[in-house]
């Protein structure tokens, strides 16, 4: 497929010549917007990403992604990419890339852990550990391509759930190659920043990234950055909370509590200790002192 799209509110969406007609909206974030479209012939559902780009970075950034998607659409725990285009805006200012992905009804493991705690339920211990073991096998991909990726937003809104829960990991937008990671790394940082002063607290992104004060310039960094973050979904997934909501309820910082690595479990759970155990081999402060990720799939292994 290929060539252009209509006007998003007439609603009819022309990708080469197969017609897609908008359903509605799922989501949107910074310059992206993701729409639930259906292809007028077959009635298949695609989730339907848009990014805006005003100057050639913008471009370049969202193409890269688009790289990323193709290069490793065929892992069945890393999103499905079928196409692309690129289109001029109606108003002649900025283009719009287009991503036609696959898409997911059952939602997100961010809806999950909703419906858990409106349910006042708990997944059984293999689930989570099978959930947890599907995000490794897409982040183990990213790491051990050549040049190592890290993800840089692995969280459970950006984990998207298939049949029988299947994880699939999305938003490849952050995704960083680690031998050029001190370049990136302020940038990475900027975000953050702004995530900071925005309505979405970065709560699971590791302290080298939260890192305001320069205390972790000194480290070499890695695609670790994705443990610390894993751990933290971990602890949400088990437990329906990041692992810094009791210190933030409790009147501290969450920057704070992130640097210090500061955080408890519940004390009333149906977990192991070995689930807390998993969970505090990730997130350590010192991004030297994190397990890679073919020892998180060895310990999920013989957990299960």
């Amino acid at each position: 497929m290929g060539g252009c799209f209509g006007v998003f509110e007439r609603e009819d969406i022309v990708f080469g010549s197969v017609h897609y007609y908008v359903v509605k909206e799922i989501s949107r974030g910074g310059k992206a917007v993701v729409h639930l479209v259906r292809n007028a012939s077959t009635h298949q559902l695609y989730a339907l990403k848009s990014i805006t780009a005003f100057e050639n970075q913008e471009k370049e950034v969202a193409l890269r992604e688009v790289s990323l998607l193709e290069k490793f659409k065929n892992h069945p725990n890393l999103v499905h990419m079928y196409d692309h285009t690129v289109a001029q805006n109606s108003d002649g200012k900025g283009e719009q890339i287009y991503i036609l992905l696959q898409y997911f009804p059952n939602g997100t493991v961010q809806d999950l852990i909703d419906t858990m705690e409106k349910e006042k339920r708990t997944l059984p211990e293999n689930e989570v550990l099978r959930i947890l073991n599907g995000i490794s096998l897409g982040l183990s991909v990213l790491h051990k391509n050549d040049p190592p990726l890290a993800h840089c937003d692995i969280k459970p809104l950006n984990i998207l759930l298939g049949e029988d829960n299947l994880p699939v990991i999305i938003d490849f937008g952050s995704v960083t190659d680690v031998t050029n990671i001190d370049k990136n790394f302020a940038a990475l940082k900027r975000n953050i920043q702004e995530q900071m002063h925005s309505l979405t607290t970065p709560s699971y992104c590791p302290p080298e990234l939260v890192d305001l004060k320069g205390i972790f310039e000194d480290f070499v960094l890695d695609e670790r950055i994705d443990i610390w973050s894993l751990g933290c979904l971990l602890y949400a997934l088990a437990f329906h909370m990041n692992p810094f909501d009791l210190e933030v309820l409790k009147g501290g910082s969450l920057r704070m509590a992130i640097h210090s690595g500061n955080f408890s479990f519940p004390s009333q759970q149906t977990y192991s200790k070995d689930i807390e155990g998993l969970i505090s081999s990730m997130i350590v402060v010192n991004p030297q002192d994190r397990p890679y990720i073919d020892t998180i799939l060895n310990n999920i292994k013989m957990l299960t």
